[in-house]
Order: structure tokens, then sequence, then C-alpha cells
């Protein structure tokens, strides 16, 4: 079973707050974040990242900040259009060799990879609106430390451009504006969670709301 990217779809998921999403980060040199937002603990999963027309991969994948001692195998495609990715918690941790850790925190991305994009899409990217639907995630596999717990387990969230933050296809000032706002304590209904921690660190601060203006100065 193939999961979309840009529709929820309620795939007997264990609660509604879990779920799988792609995010494309803007900047100098575009990243997919694939994130987890998971309420159990998982150790390590697996699966495929197939890309739109106007992408493909630039590297392999690599570990975000939610590593846990953790190893990343990839191999992408001859095209680069799709690309396999594996998890796994083993190495050492105090000096000490381990396995079977989980994911630290329970939101924000597992892993990120570097992909090119064409340049006659490029301008429709940093502007937020390029149409990323057609990144799919399949043979998605998570393990848990009681066992393997497979795709059905999970749904597929929000997709779109990290930055934007009240979810209106457009990276703009007032993205930033709502991040800032939100640290001295102000509520909004529309503010996108998952969209805000544009360097992936699992925290949400003033470096985000830098981080969408560097961009905006880019365009």
């Amino acid at each position: 079973m193939a999961l979309f990217a840009g529709s929820l779809l309620s795939a007997n998921a264990q609660t509604a707050s879990e779920y799988l999403s792609a995010y494309v980060v803007p900047g100098a040199q575009k990243q997919l974040a694939i994130q987890l937002k998971n309420d159990v603990d998982y150790t390590a999963c697996q699966m495929t990242i197939t890309l739109p027309e106007g992408m493909t991969f630039a590297g392999d994948a690599v570990l975000s900040s939610r590593s846990n001692a953790h190893q990343i195998k990839s191999q992408p495609s001859s095209d680069n259009k799709s690309m396999t990715v594996v998890l796994f918690s083993y190495g050492e941790v105090d000096g000490a060799t381990t396995g079977n850790l989980a994911f630290k925190r329970s939101e924000g991305a597992v892993l990120l990879v570097n992909v090119n994009i064409d340049e006659s899409i490029l301008g429709k990217l940093t502007t937020g609106n390029f149409d990323i639907n057609g990144i799919t995630l399949s043979n998605v596999e998570f393990v848990k430390n009681q066992g393997l717990a497979k795709n059905k387990d999970l749904t597929l969230g929000k997709t779109g451009i990290l930055g934007d933050v009240d979810g209106n296809k457009m990276l703009n000032t007032v993205d930033a504006s709502l991040i800032l706002s939100k640290l001295v304590g102000e509520t909004f209904s529309d503010f996108n969670n998952e969209a805000s921690d544009l360097d992936c660190d699992g925290n949400v601060n003033t470096v985000d709301a830098s981080l969408i203006l560097e961009e905006l100065v880019r365009q």
C-alpha cells in the first residue's frame, strides 16, 4: 500500500496524532524532510520514497537530530527518482555497544535527503506554489520495541513546504511573524507546528523565523 503525500489517509492509525509527513525544506540546497509524529516508541524503520517529475535525489539520506545511536542505509534508483531507506539503532552510547533504542522526541524529521529541483519549477517552489503531491512513501514499516508495526499503524499527515506556517501555500514574512508571535505566548488556530521547525531540530524558535527571512532574501 502506497501512502500519497498531500492527502490524509486513515489507514487504521493507532491514534489520530500518529502520522508520517513529507516537507520540502527551503534554502540554497533543497532537502526533503520525512517527519514522524508518534505516540509509541519506534526503534527502526524502512520506506521507499518516490519523487514527482522535476525532482531527483542528490545524494544519500542522512540522519536527523532524532537519531539515537541510529545508522542509516539508502539506495537510490538508477534514475534517482526513488530511494529505499532503512534506519536501525545500533552503535555506541557512553562507550557501550547498544541497539533497539527509540527515536528521540515524539515528533520531527527522522531523516533528511538532498534533492535537485528543475530550474523550470524552482521559482514555483520558493514562492510556495510548487505542487509536491506526487511524492509517495511506500513499503513503509516501523519497528516498535515489542515488534514490527507496518504502515497500517500510521496515517500520512500534512505535506508542503517548511516555513509555510499559516498553510496558505506562500512563504512570506507573515510566516516568520507568526513564529515570533507564538514564542511570546500568542495562539493561532491555523498555526502549523510541523511546518514551523525549519532546521528540523525539534524546537521552534527565532532561528526558524530567521531561516524564513533568509530564504525570502534569496528569492
